[in-house]
């Protein structure tokens, strides 16, 4: 059951009504507490309903109400084009809240439709709220006598034949409402500086009361162009003591039935919150009605309500939007947290390569390319006087070190053996010296026997005459080989590009989410890959700790975490 609070403040009285109703339910309401006091005591009557909503009743605010047709269609369109029709028959809109109902006729179906239209000064409207918003009850809505008469009618259903009018009083001590319904929404509405106490504040007589009311219906009924034969009935409420004497009497003086609203219609009657209140039930009808009808049709804060509506769910989108930032940056910041740290790769400048020899020299210059074949070219002496000398092999000597052919022996020149060649050093493969000769021959290949030692330095030859070598010691299979013609000495490989060392790149990383399936960064607030475009470069790699771009002019640029963090 749902608590609603109604308030009805005149210039004389304040009237309060809590009450629990079902929402969306018909069942009768229980009122839980009531109260009536003077209105210069409405701090004191509204202290225990301290934070609780309210809709209010205000007397003595500069309204109007009538009808009017517009074009169907949204809210805020009916309202302004309500709002203009009021303007132009001869109401000043300026400064003033407007509300609009749309009225349920067969006609309402079509593409005009009339409207209800409520106008009420803002100064008066604020200082009413005002009034209950210091008593510390909030204000849920605002509305006119009228607009209680009105969804009183609401509340008492359609007990007369559709299209038909009735009319609501509600009578106060020093003011009077009138309201012409017809069908649950409201025609036209008036209010009196006229009410059941004279300006001394004495009770006036049923008769005085009964004449002054009548002619003020009656004049009523006849601006609104609506005979009293034409209305069905006449309700009135209100704080009168001898209220149903006089609307005996206003029965007999307007030929309408009149019936006062006295009884506990809509009310619990096993659960009253006091035993004088059914005496108190037609007093307490406007407060009643405005609690029972909670979500009224016509409410004058209603336009206020959808500005801070509309506010509140812009920011919610806001912080909606800004939480779903920060959850998905802290989702990738903990799965990168996650992640096993790898040591950064330092990129190492590339050897700086050695110039090749211009022109061949006494000493050898000892080049060291990439990749030897297996099978090293050997070194070629120059050819002995007597025959043509074998091609010999020697180690790779060390720079300081020179080699010396041997001298011509003389006993070459006998008729003797050749003598063997001096014997071969292994060669190793890192490092191969050529030293040019007059006439480059064909190198000779090597021995199967032959097997890989570790360099030693190169063997020269002794300043003495050589020793024949021994007879079992078969002559070089080269020596006997023609010498072919030269050939150009080949060019030693080029050595290794250096690698590229990356130039900075000017973007802000956020952080990098490494891993064997996914490797993702945020750069510049955005989460790229490899492939991605950013700031006119695209990502070509990325690392644990940095992110490699190639720009349009083909550099490579890096953007590290450590750069980003300082």
């Amino acid at each position: 059951m749902a608590v609603r609070l109604g308030i009805e403040i005149s210039r004389a009285a304040c009237r309060v009504v809590q009450i629990e109703r079902a929402s969306g339910a018909d069942e009768e309401t229980i009122v839980r507490a009531c109260a009536v006091m003077p209105a210069a005591d409405i701090a004191t009557a509204l202290a225990p309903y301290r934070g609780q909503k309210a809709s209010v009743v205000t007397w003595g605010l500069a309204s109007d109400h009538r009808q009017a047709v517009v074009t169907t269609g949204r809210y805020a369109r009916m309202r302004r084009e309500a709002v203009s029709a009021a303007r132009q028959a001869g109401i000043d809109t300026r400064e003033m809240l407007a509300d609009i109902a749309p009225v349920e006729t067969a006609r309402s179906q079509g593409r005009r439709r009339p409207v209800v239209i409520a106008l009420a000064r803002t100064s008066d409207v604020a200082a009413a709220a005002q009034r209950v918003t210091d008593a510390g009850v909030r204000v849920r809505s605002v509305a006119t006598p009228a607009l209680a008469l009105m969804s009183l009618a609401r509340l008492r259903g359609r007990l007369l034949a559709a299209g038909l009018a009735e009319a609501y009083v509600a009578l106060e001590e020093t003011c009077t409402a009138i309201a012409l319904v017809r069908d649950g929404a409201l025609v036209a509405a008036r209010e009196l500086e006229a009410g059941f106490r004279d300006a001394a504040g004495d009770l006036r007589s049923r008769d005085d009361v009964a004449r002054t009311l009548g002619d003020a219906i009656a004049e009523f009924f006849d601006a609104c162009g609506a005979p009293p034969s034409a209305v069905a009935q006449i309700c009135i409420c209100g704080g009168m003591p001898d209220l149903r004497s006089m609307t005996i009497a206003l029965t007999e003086r307007l030929d309408v039935e009149v019936e006062p609203l006295d009884s506990l219609f809509g009310i619990d009657a096993d659960r009253l919150p006091a035993e004088d209140f059914r005496e108190h039930v037609s007093d307490l009808r406007l407060a009643w009605a405005a609690a029972a009808d909670w979500n009224a049709p016509i409410n004058f804060l209603r336009e206020r309500r959808r500005r801070v509506v509309k506010r509140a769910l812009t920011r919610a989108a806001i912080a909606a939007g800004v939480a779903t930032g920060l959850g998905i940056a802290w989702r990738i910041q903990q799965s990168a947290w996650l992640e096993p740290a790898k040591p950064a790769v330092k990129s190492r400048p590339a050897p700086r390569p050695k110039p090749a020899a211009a022109a061949p020299s006494s000493k050898p210059t000892p080049v060291a390319p990439p990749r030897v074949a297996a099978t090293p070219p050997p070194v070629i002496t120059p050819p002995r006087p007597v025959a043509p000398p074998p091609r010999q092999v020697t180690a790779a000597p060390p720079p300081a070190q020179k080699i010396t052919p041997p001298a011509p022996s003389p006993v070459a020149a006998k008729p003797a053996p050749v003598p063997a060649p001096p014997p071969r050093v292994a060669v190793s493969r890192p490092q191969v010296v050529l030293t040019p000769v007059p006439e480059p021959s064909r190198p000779a290949p090597p021995r199967e026997s032959q097997t890989q030692t570790p360099p030693r330095p190169a063997v020269t030859a002794p300043p003495t005459t050589a020793t024949p070598a021994p007879a079992a010691a078969a002559p070089s299979p080269v020596a006997a080989t023609p010498v072919p013609a030269a050939r150009p000495t080949p060019r030693p490989p080029r050595p290794a590009p250096a690698e590229e060392a990356p130039t900075p790149f000017d973007a802000s990383l956020g952080t990098i989410l490494y891993g064997a399936d996914r490797k993702l960064a945020i750069v510049d607030g955005r989460i790229v890959q490899v492939g991605d475009d950013v700031r006119g470069a695209r990502v070509v790699e990325i690392t644990p700790n940095s992110v490699l771009f190639r720009d349009r002019a083909g550099q490579l640029r890096q953007l590290s975490l450590d750069a980003s963090r300082r």
